[in-house]
């Protein structure tokens, strides 16, 4: 778990000091422009034949991967519980009661759409994936405790 975070972030640092030298395929750009012309402040990375762009629109951070003929070929969307789907909320507060949602990342791609879901009460986290239908299933357990070690702070030197 410790090395998936430190990945991410070494990634995302990377991610973030080649963005700027990115040069976005035109027909992809306009492509993007066409469907979100409100978002303003975008980042573009690239990787072979493939750009993701990067952006937050009301609240929801979202990355979108097209392929060098404009075509998406996947989404990833980070979000809080509220910008759910209704239906999966609804499911989501009968069947779990007892804890709230953290937060959601949404996946989609050719295959359908995915909400892995972070729960949490006093004591646990939880990992809930649901499809579009809200059909559920318990990925990860973890004790709040087992985590503490990864969230604490670094000592001071």
């Amino acid at each position: 778990m410790k090395k998936l975070l430190v990945a991410v972030a070494c990634s995302l640092v990377l991610s973030v000091a080649f963005a700027a030298d990115t040069a976005v395929n035109e027909k992809v750009l306009k492509t993007f422009k066409e469907t979100f012309a409100d978002v303003k402040n975008e980042e573009w990375f690239q990787d072979g034949d493939q750009f993701t762009v990067r952006f937050v629109r009301n609240e929801i951070d979202t990355r979108i991967t097209y392929d060098e003929d404009a075509n998406i070929l996947s989404t990833i969307r980070y979000y809080k519980g509220k910008h759910l789907p209704a239906m999966i909320l609804g499911k989501l507060n009968r069947k779990y009661t007892d804890k709230w949602v953290f937060g959601v990342t949404e996946t989609s791609n050719e295959e359908g759409t995915q909400y892995h879901i972070t729960l949490e009460d006093k004591e646990n986290w939880m990992v809930v994936v649901s499809d579009s239908n809200g059909s559920m299933r318990v990925e990860k357990k973890f004790k709040r405790e087992d985590l503490a070690p990864l969230c604490a702070p670094a000592p001071l030197r």
